[in-house]
């Protein structure tokens, strides 16, 4: 089978990025503040990571709790900010109705996060809920001008906007085995999201 038949057939399965052009880092941004929560923004950060291939950088604070433990979460993220902003890259608000209820939430854990969010470059912000999780009416008005990807049905179009495009890669991988993965991650998202939503349901 050629090379061209192959990336035809990728199309519509978002694989890692070849690694041409530049590298442009995702902050992922989230109040997740359950267990539950933390698992299921891993699984989404696992998600896009795979999506954008190894040539693109997802930031997540889960993923460096050393570090920003040791600078604190201000400076830390700042500081993805910043890196963001140099290297061209995207900020991801991953919103909830259990964590960021207002812009003017006093919640100290979500404070720094909002003025953050008042200082992206809109051009490069995008906003993404999970639908058991959140509903249109749930985001906070001033935010609803910022493009929305309702999870999972519009992660194509999210993946999209953040230019994942197939990659040669995937033929490194066998196109079975990358559907596979690709699959099981899809799933392990949809599980996780039904179980931070059972439990805000208990709670």
């Amino acid at each position: 089978m050629g090379q061209k038949t192959r990336n035809n057939r990728c199309k519509g399965l978002a694989l890692p990025h070849s690694g041409q052009g530049p590298a442009r880092p995702v902050l992922l941004l989230h109040a997740a503040d359950s267990e539950a929560q933390r698992r299921l923004v891993g699984a989404l950060a696992e998600l896009l990571r795979a999506a954008l291939g190894s040539g693109r950088d997802v930031i997540v604070d889960l993923w460096e709790g050393r570090h920003v433990a040791r600078v604190g979460s201000l400076p830390w993220l700042w500081a993805a900010r910043e890196r963001v902003a140099r290297e061209q890259g995207m900020v991801l608000l991953l919103w909830s109705s259990a964590g960021l209820r207002s812009p003017s939430d006093p919640n100290p854990r979500t404070a720094p996060l909002l003025s953050l969010l008042q200082a992206a470059p809109r051009p490069l912000l995008l906003l993404a809920y999970f639908s058991r999780l959140c509903a249109k009416g749930d985001i906070p008005q001033p935010l609803r001008a910022l493009p929305r990807y309702r999870l999972l049905r519009d992660l194509q179009r999210l993946l999209r906007a953040l230019d994942a495009q197939p990659s040669t890669e995937a033929t490194n991988w066998g196109l079975l085995g990358a559907r596979q993965r690709w699959r099981s991650r899809l799933e392990l998202c949809r599980r996780l999201e039904r179980e931070v939503a059972q439990l805000a349901d208990l709670g």
